[in-house]
């Protein structure tokens, strides 16, 4: 879309072969935003935060509006209060705040999409996911997308755990929901949710970091590369 409602950032390698400089430079003639800024990457293609990471993490850090985006088990919600905890950030976990109702009763999508509304409509926000339904609209406001890609053994075995301490806990999560260990092998099972949609939610973390257009995405493949981020953004020293 060449008019947008929200600032426009465009982080751009000089080498992308997806999405040549000319092309670029057209696109960012022709939009019109409140405000837009083309960041050139002189020594990247597509992928900057890895070419020149040091200046990714520059601008990551200057970044108002954070999208998490993982598979379930990845740990976005951790991470999500982490980025909140360096960048000064406020952090809305959604499963929480926009999804469940107590009971594990699924808040209705109308009412999930005006809360996700009113947050991201702030000028500062840390999102821990998007539900498919309105991630659309948070993405056309959001700053800089990171994912977490990580294995699908790695999300599963991490899952597992988690689940188990929380049945054998019954701490509360959700407004007060716990798990159960009929919850857990029954239709509505979490395990159940990573199988179906990890490689859905995959493919939209790899589809987006390809596009042309739309926030800029951070993808990581391991916890150590997470790591040093989080690092390197609280001015510490650490290998990636």
């Amino acid at each position: 879309a060449a008019e947008q409602q929200i600032p426009v950032h465009i982080f751009h390698g000089r080498y992308d072969y997806n999405a040549p400089t000319s092309l670029v430079e057209d696109y960012y003639a022709r939009l019109r935003a409140p405000r837009k800024s083309l960041v050139y990457f002189e020594h990247s293609g597509h992928n900057p935060w890895q070419t020149e990471n040091e200046l990714f993490i520059d601008h990551v850090r200057q970044a108002r509006r954070v999208l998490f985006h993982g598979v379930t088990g990845a740990g976005k919600s951790t991470a999500a209060v982490r980025l909140g905890a360096v960048l000064g950030l406020p952090v809305t976990l959604v499963d929480e705040e926009f999804g469940w109702l107590p009971g594990w009763v699924p808040r209705p999508e109308a009412e999930q999409t005006a809360l996700a509304d009113s947050v991201t409509a702030g000028e500062a926000w840390v999102l821990d996911s998007a539900y498919g339904f309105y991630r659309p609209m948070v993405m056309k406001r959001t700053d800089v997308v990171i994912a977490l890609d990580y294995s699908r053994a790695r999300t599963f075995t991490r899952l597992v755990r988690r689940t188990i301490r929380r049945v054998v806990g019954q701490g509360e999560m959700c407004n007060g929901n716990r798990e159960s260990w009929r919850r857990v092998l029954g239709e509505e099972s979490i395990l159940r949710w990573h199988a179906a949609t990890f490689d859905r939610k995959r493919a939209w973390a790899r589809e987006r970091e390809a596009a042309a257009e739309g926030a800029p995405v951070l993808r990581l493949s391991t916890p150590r590369q997470w790591e040093w981020v989080l690092a390197r953004l609280e001015g510490r020293r650490q290998a990636p």
